[in-house]
């Protein structure tokens, strides 16, 4: 007795028409009737059309999970498309914007600190002016704007001064400082105040400043560099950090170039 697997379905006329339907590559899905026996009887079977991806699957020659993966492939493509295709700045470019504008908001707010604290002698004589720890809360009100620079202290000042350069310093600053450093070591000279990205330059001008008055203060240049090289200081010289501070105090005692004077006696235009 055969077995049900055994048992043709359709009757071999049947199949050929239907393999002469699908060989067509039709999509649409129509439908038509074809007469075939059926448990000894003539009967009107509908038969619907089917696209070549579906036969394709149906015959073997793709699998069904690999039609699957690609219905939502074509999904996500879709998506990527529409986002790719939007106005809107990427997050890591809204990110890069606003760091740079934290950045030069902060250059801004230690020039006009070195302004303030340079035109007062008392600032610049406070005793450890540069090494003192402000109030917190006084802290805080200076960084959001609730108090103004006039108002605070010059031990506030320097506090503020020194976390704008912990917190706004730009990775790539750090970098260059680093590369001067090593080429320091290595023997070539200082750079001048001029090579220094601009926010270290601002660091460097104000504890010139201050070293000027170190005899009321106790704030001279060794002192300094303690205090503020840190915060210019790559994670990567941790194992050089005393030579790192010599190298900065080495920047706050540095003179600036003197103009070459000329044979007879007029000074010289120095040379761009």
């Amino acid at each position: 007795m055969p077995t049900i697997s055994q048992v043709p379905i359709l009757s071999p006329q049947v199949k050929q028409e239907l393999n002469q339907r699908l060989e067509g590559g039709k999509n649409e899905n129509t439908a038509a009737a074809v007469s075939a026996p059926l448990n000894g009887e003539m009967r009107s079977v509908s038969v619907a059309e089917t696209s070549k991806e579906a036969k394709s699957v149906g015959e073997g020659r793709k699998f069904f999970w690999a039609s699957v993966t690609d219905f939502f492939s074509s999904i996500k493509d879709a998506f990527l498309k529409m986002f790719n295709q939007s106005p809107a700045s990427s997050v890591s470019e809204t990110t890069l914007t606003s760091v740079m504008d934290k950045h030069e908001a902060a250059v801004a707010q230690n020039e006009e600190i070195i302004s303030i604290i340079s035109k007062n002698k008392a600032f610049l004589e406070t005793k450890g002016i540069m090494r003192i720890s402000a109030a917190k809360l006084e802290l805080d009100k200076l960084s959001d704007g609730k108090k103004g620079l006039q108002e605070a202290t010059g031990v506030e000042l320097a506090a503020l001064f020194k976390k704008n350069i912990r917190d706004h310093m730009l990775p790539g600053d750090i970098k260059a400082i680093e590369q001067m450093f090593l080429d320091n070591e290595s023997g070539k000279g200082l750079p001048s105040l001029s090579d220094l990205p601009k926010m270290a330059q601002g660091v460097i001008e104000l504890a010139k400043k201050i070293a000027e008055h170190k005899v009321a203060n106790s704030m001279p240049e060794s002192n300094l560099a303690t205090v503020i090289a840190p915060n210019l200081m790559s994670n990567d010289l941790l194992m050089k950090t005393m030579s790192f501070n010599t190298f900065v105090e080495k920047l706050i005692l540095q003179k600036a170039p003197a103009e070459s004077v000329m044979p007879d006696g007029v000074a010289a235009q120095p040379v761009a």
